[in-house]
């Protein structure tokens, strides 16, 4: 063999065996990330930080979860990441006092025992919770956060009702149905917002009609009976192009002047003939919620 034809085949040897050896490093980086348990269950959590009341986005709201801390931007997003996948929700709040923001603690309970605290701050706004949160491995969840704002100005007296949901449906309705009230009962909806220093003390503060909401209403001042608040999806009977109600992520959160109260989340049914979500009734001589959480026709 000629000396060029040996350093050819030289040559290729070499550029064959880089190319395997590439290949093979590749491929075993692959495997340990797949096989890497903290590679494996860390995810990313992102969303929008809104006023509950006028659905505009808060600037500098504080997102913690899980050791992570971030703040939202002037658009109110933000984004944690490295966030643990084996989150479980379990719920309940304890009261704190002090100046504004109010802080409740509302820990989430991890599968291997661990407790952590998600919450979300801002100046002039209640804490926010989330209590049934799941990250998939290696995915970006996106949850959408409304923030109650809690000012000696703004105190509710009552409660304050906020409807969210993602982009699509893009029109969902809420109605709140009063005991009679000086004689008349109120339905409370997008025709009829009502007032709130006079009668029935309870207004729909917005109406939100292009997905996502918030879409709100408070209650002022309770009278003796049963109010009952339920979710309409626009159109679906009749569009078949419009998503089911069940199973959009719609969610209902009640606030008080101390902070969240209940949260309630649709069933997930996806059948698009049932465009009523019967969400919870108010006991309006105790304040006292029971839910309801069904879908009808």
């Amino acid at each position: 063999m000629s000396p060029v034809k040996n350093i050819l085949c030289l040559y290729l040897k070499f550029l064959f065996c880089t190319v395997i050896f590439c290949v093979l490093i590749a491929h075993h980086s692959a495997l340990a990330q797949a096989f890497d348990p903290t590679f494996a269950r860390i995810g990313t959590l992102y969303g929008t930080v809104r006023d509950a009341v006028t659905g505009r986005p808060i600037t500098n709201a504080t997102i913690s979860l899980a050791g992570r801390t971030t703040q939202s931007d002037s658009t109110g997003y933000y984004v944690l990441r490295d966030l643990p996948t084996t989150l479980k929700a379990d719920f309940y709040a304890l009261k704190r006092f002090g100046r504004l923001p109010l802080y409740s603690d509302f820990p989430l309970m991890m599968q291997e025992g661990m407790t952590e605290i998600l919450t979300t701050t801002a100046a002039n706004y209640a804490t926010y919770s989330y209590n049934q949160i799941s990250i998939n491995p290696q995915e970006r969840t996106e949850l959408n956060i409304t923030l109650n704002p809690q000012t000696p100005s703004t105190n509710i007296g009552g409660y304050r009702i906020v409807l969210t949901w993602q982009q699509r449906p893009y029109d969902l309705d809420t109605y709140l149905l009063t005991p009679p009230i000086n004689d008349t009962t109120w339905i409370l909806t997008y025709y009829r917002r009502g007032y709130s220093t006079q009668s029935p003390f309870a207004t729909l503060d917005r109406d939100a009609r292009q997905g996502f909401g918030p879409e709100t209403i408070t209650i002022r001042r309770f009278f003796p009976g049963t109010y009952k608040y339920s979710v309409l999806n626009v159109g679906a009977k009749t569009n078949s192009t419009i998503l089911p109600l069940g199973g959009c992520g719609a969610t209902v959160e009640v606030y008080s002047d101390s902070g969240l109260v209940r949260r309630f989340v649709v069933p997930d049914v996806g059948d698009r003939l049932l465009d009523w979500w019967h969400v919870f009734t108010i006991d309006g001589a105790t304040g006292r919620i029971t839910p309801v959480n069904v879908l009808d026709s």
